[in-house]
């Protein structure tokens, strides 16, 4: 039987990261608002998260979410295994 797994919501704080990131999320998001996250990637030095709903990539740091339940993947392999 396949595991399902939970849905991963991820709560915009309209904190951290770039101004210039910072100021464009918060035309797009609702802070405090909760969204569902699509899928994301983990690179060296930053991660990026997709929102259901919603063009574009965005910065990991923008948002409250459980890294353990979001769908990621990863551009290099020593973050919990992934390819």
């Amino acid at each position: 039987m396949e595991e399902t797994k939970k849905p991963c919501l991820a709560t915009f704080t309209g904190a951290g990261g770039y101004d210039y990131q910072r100021e464009h999320a918060k035309k797009v998001f609702e802070v405090g608002k909760q969204y569902l996250v699509i899928g994301g990637l983990i690179e060296r030095t930053y991660t990026s998260l997709r929102i259901e709903g919603i063009p574009g990539d965005w910065n990991s740091v923008l948002f409250d979410f459980d890294y353990e339940e979001a769908p990621l993947t990863s551009s290099y392999t020593s973050y919990r295994g992934l390819k």
